[in-house]
């Protein structure tokens, strides 16, 4: 799946490499890959796919489901007019940096409506008409500082007039707030030396009224501990279309 724009990866030249030697798959609908007759011993997948970042995946059996394992692996575009968009990098240090990514509030069509922690089910409706795709969602503050991200393990059931239910792998129960914002997480590259590059969809802001207006909330995990920022529509750093941080 594309990080930028949530969509299914359509390019044709991809390939999945396990222990340098290439993989026989067959390409389904939406981006899916099927691999056969390659055991269930857990390997780490590399996957190459034109106009994309190289990515390595750890493939761990044991967390997937056991009649149908399947993972669902987001691929950073390269720094470029990626279908037409222009992309917004986001590339420094941070010293101990283990993971960065990001959600944009402003693009969620689902909010949380309720949540059986005994059962790991959480119920949603919809504002509007929207595609979920992949796996790792979160769940918006109502202050829009900070989110909890968690992952669907199973998808249970779709009705427009209900909503969705999802089995998930949890939430913190301060997050678990009526109507509260549920957006796709959009995934960086991090490097063990703390390296970190995030790409994201450039917005425009076009309203008369220019407010503060967190367009995207960016999550660091530093030894451990989470840390919050944030971009606006009116953030001084954006020139030519990208934008640079150093820190925040």
């Amino acid at each position: 799946m594309d990080t930028v724009n949530g969509t299914a990866i359509t390019e044709k030249n991809v390939k999945l490499i396990r222990n340098n030697t290439y993989l026989v798959a067959v390409k389904k609908d939406a981006g899916f890959y099927v691999l056969y007759n390659t055991g269930r011993e857990n390997f780490e997948l590399t996957v190459c796919a034109d106009g994309y970042e190289r990515k390595e995946f750890q493939v761990n059996y044991e967390n997937l489901d056991s009649k149908i394992p399947a993972v669902y692996i987001q691929m950073v575009p390269k720094r470029s007019i990626k279908n037409g968009a222009a992309i917004w990098e986001l590339k420094g240090n941070i010293s101990g940096l283990e993971a960065i990514d990001a959600v944009s509030p402003e693009e969620g069509f689902l909010y949380f409506k309720e949540y059986r922690k005994e059962e790991r089910v959480l119920s949603l409706f919809s504002g509007r008409e929207g595609l979920c795709s992949g796996r790792r969602y979160a769940v918006v503050n109502p202050g829009k500082t900070e989110y909890a991200v968690f992952e669907i393990r199973q998808e249970l059931s779709v009705s427009p007039s209900s909503g969705r239910q999802w089995k998930i792998n949890g939430i913190p129960e301060k997050f678990c707030v009526s109507n509260a914002v549920v957006a796709r997480v959009i995934q960086g590259i991090t490097e063990r030396n703390g390296d970190y590059t995030l790409r994201l969809k450039a917005v425009n802001d076009l309203r008369k009224d220019k407010t503060e207006k967190k367009i995207y909330i960016i999550r660091c995990i530093v030894n451990g501990t989470e840390t919050f920022g944030y971009l606006n529509g009116q953030d001084k750093n954006q020139k030519s279309g990208g934008i640079t941080w150093e820190c925040w």
